[in-house]
């Protein structure tokens, strides 16, 4: 008799254990204080890190990236940073603590020069009248064979992320393959790496590539590695001037160093060619896979995903589009399921390369405000995700869609919940949401989707909820601006149920079904539980309207007589602390 579905009011009751007991209070989980405008916080698996007006915050998981590196968004802009450089730290700026995600293309050209003093032939006697000439010894000929090459050049940061490359320069026609080349960069690159903006992408090297058009393979083969300090100081480079002390026009501000490197002396080829970073702008949101794509999206419902565990690397050929804003992702074992403000979409692959999009034929348009991305309250539940539409609680998988609270509230109770409050979590398998109304109530309740019954309680939704991590839901009390925690395994699990324990528990209230038939009159009742001599529980015996209260003390069994009421309408109400195992009615003490 005592569990949700058998009640028309379950107020911080638990059922899990099979019997009634009290919630657990909110208990202090650690006592920093923290600003009261925070509205994103992360666990980077052994602290808390407090992040300021950001859109979106992606903690670190176990086998995904770097586990301590946090990605966020900030005024529509990805940003990366090391979980240790933000522990308690809040974000007070666009930049912050982190470097933009993806690493930015050099803005300028890397090529071969050849006139006059500029270009190096080699081997004098192997020139007449300004002409190669070449030997007619085989030997001495494989000196002089044609090379035609192209360089490029990637900016590489100081966590081995390389950018996608430049522009290939010049062309440059090389007759001496042993001949030293001079290698023109134009200045700007090494500008921005030494800027502000570069300090703060933290650029710690340039990477000159070269293609060489002789060699067995027409690929980009890194020529050169140029560390800091980015400026004119550096030992491998110089000023291009001609002999004489003057510069030519075209090339009085470059930078060069000398190439003097065979086509087999060269270094690794290059791997970045398509490692083009996620937009800069307008971001809406991010979403990390297990199998190491990071999603990123923007208001017009594009998507970009990464290569694979390389969130800073977005090819642009991967790029698709959906109907509608997006309003948030989830990941189920079949793929990654994405609600939209019109249709919700499954993109089925495990690499970007195989990626396809397919819509699920269902009209449950995920609930949000206007543009609004990461809603909070869509949770993932393992092979289904739970979101609120407009219709209700929609449980979404790669079947189809269905409405799953229609059966306790209708649509227009549900609309009243919908407001930018609303926010949810899984907690025990179940959809724990938090709400205000637009009458100042506030609560939150537990759906279950299995039992298909709903519990409520009375934790305040002004609480910031971000994040649930072995069943520890920590969030933000903002009335006093404290770190808080709902445990639901036996953290703070009251352990002697024969002392007060109200400390650590809430009040519960449980209200039974109403049973209407004959009218008849039960002269008896029976509470079974414990912990009532320090817990005392409330019961009240209803029937047609009259209420009886009776206050149970007595552990293991109590037995007490009713009023001699008959009635046709009869309903229970139980409160207190105290764990109730059964309720007995009966018509005579004997029966019991």
């Amino acid at each position: 008799m005592i569990d949700a579905p058998f009640a028309t009011q379950a107020l911080n009751c638990r059922f899990d254990k099979g019997h009634l007991e009290p919630q657990v209070q909110q208990a202090l989980f650690r006592a920093d204080e923290l600003i009261a405008t925070t509205r994103r916080l992360g666990y980077s698996g052994g602290s808390v890190v407090s992040m300021t007006d950001n859109d979106c915050v992606i903690m670190p998981k176990d086998g995904a990236y770097d586990d301590q590196r946090i990605y966020y968004l900030a005024a529509g802009r990805p940003f990366m940073c090391e979980a240790k450089e933000m522990e308690q730290t809040p974000i007070s700026s666009v930049y912050g603590l982190g470097i933009a995600l993806g690493v930015p293309i050099p803005q300028g050209t890397v090529e071969g020069v050849q006139d006059g003093a500029i270009w190096t032939p080699g081997p004098t006697e192997g020139v007449v009248d300004g002409e190669w000439e070449v030997p007619e010894d085989e030997e001495e000929a494989d000196k002089y064979d044609d090379e035609t090459r192209y360089y490029c050049c990637t900016f590489v940061n100081e966590f081995g992320q390389e950018s996608a490359p430049t522009l290939p320069g010049g062309r440059i026609e090389m007759t001496n393959a042993e001949a030293t080349c001079k290698v023109s960069i134009d200045p700007a690159i090494f500008d921005y790496a030494s800027s502000n903006e570069g300090i703060r992408n933290r650029i710690s090297a340039i990477r000159v590539y070269r293609l060489s058009t002789s060699a067995e393979s027409a690929e980009y083969m890194l020529c050169k590695e140029l560390g800091k300090p980015f400026d004119i100081s550096h030992p491998d480079l110089n000023v291009m001037i001609w002999p004489d002390g003057s510069c030519p026009a075209d090339w009085s501000a470059s930078w060069f160093f000398n190439d003097d490197k065979l086509a087999g002396e060269l270094g690794p080829p290059l791997t970045s060619l398509d490692h083009d970073p996620p937009p800069q702008t307008d971001v809406a949101g991010l979403f990390e896979t297990s199998y190491g794509v990071m999603l990123a999206w923007d208001d017009d419902g594009r998507v970009y995903p990464s290569e694979t565990f390389l969130p800073y690397a977005y090819p642009a050929n991967y790029q698709f589009s959906v109907d509608g804003h997006i309003r948030g992702m989830a990941e189920i074992s079949s793929g990654v399921i994405v609600l939209t403000s019109k249709r919700p979409y499954i993109i089925t692959g495990q690499s970007p390369s195989t990626f396809s999009l397919i819509e699920i034929d269902a009209s449950y348009a995920c609930w949000g405000e206007r543009n609004e991305s990461h809603v909070r309250h869509i949770v993932d539940m393992g092979e289904t995700v739970v979101y609120a539409s407009k219709q209700g609680l929609v449980a979404l998988s790669s079947s189809g869609a269905q409405v799953i609270s229609k059966s306790l509230f209708t649509q227009e109770q549900f609309a009243a919940y919908l407001n930018d409050d609303f926010h949810a979590v899984r907690f025990q398998d179940k959809y724990l949401a938090f709400y205000k109304l637009a009458t100042g109530e506030e609560g939150s309740f537990v759906f279950d989707p299995a039992a298909q019954d709903v519990v409520f309680s009375d934790y305040d939704a002004s609480a910031s909820l971000f994040y649930v991590k072995d069943n520890l839901v920590i969030y933000v009390d903002r009335d006093t601006n404290k770190l808080m925690a709902i445990p639901a395994d036996k953290l703070l699990e009251p352990g002697d149920w024969d002392t007060d324990i109200s400390q650590h528990t809430k009040e519960y209230v449980w209200h039974s079904k109403r049973f209407v038939g004959p009218e008849t009159s039960f002269s008896a009742m029976r509470i079974e539980g414990y912990g009532f001599p320090a817990n005392p529980v409330t019961v009240t015996y209803i029937t047609d309207g009259q209420e009886f209260t009776h206050v149970v003390r007595t552990d293991g069994h109590e037995n007490f007589r009713l009023p001699p009421w008959r009635g046709r309408d009869i309903s229970v109400r139980v409160q207190g602390r105290g764990i109730v195992e059964r309720i007995s009615i009966a018509g005579s003490m004997g029966e019991l």
